[in-house]
């Protein structure tokens, strides 16, 4: 199996970016990291990474919003939401914006991986309503 080619964190905490980096090493993968949305959106229209991982500083309507308009226009992209905590609404919304995981902090290694790992075997979405219904009852693992 293969990781997609480039990943782009976005997060105000350089804790939490230093963190997911360090996650992704030895992956082959190029990580890129932004502090605000507004640079995360610059970085994305330059390089057009694989795999959007937004941080627990944005798991909010901006992060939703962001996720939408990304999804607009490139929905072969990977979306991965972290959060602090979550909920059903908080579930029901990140898929609504056009994420397609939402993961929740302590963030586990093994379980970023997977899900980067399962998007590179998942790129053509063929079956995208169990794609997102097995995401949905993963979310609170």
């Amino acid at each position: 199996m293969s990781y997609p080619k480039t990943v782009l964190i976005i997060d105000e905490v350089y804790f939490y970016r230093q963190t997911i980096k360090n996650m992704l090493l030895g992956c082959s993968v190029t990580v890129y990291e932004a502090i605000s949305l507004s640079e995360g959106l610059e970085l994305f229209e330059k390089i057009t990474p694989s795999v959007i991982i937004i941080g627990a500083s944005f798991a909010n309507d901006n992060g939703l919003y962001f996720a939408r308009n990304i999804k607009k226009q490139h929905v072969e992209v990977k979306i991965i939401f972290i959060f602090n905590n979550a909920d059903k609404d908080a579930v029901c919304n990140v898929f609504l914006a056009g994420g397609n995981v939402l993961l929740v902090l302590p963030l586990k290694k093994e379980r970023l991986l997977n899900e980067i790992l399962l998007y590179a075997d998942t790129r053509s979405y063929s079956n995208t309503i169990n794609f997102f219904a097995r995401k949905a009852s993963m979310a609170f693992t």
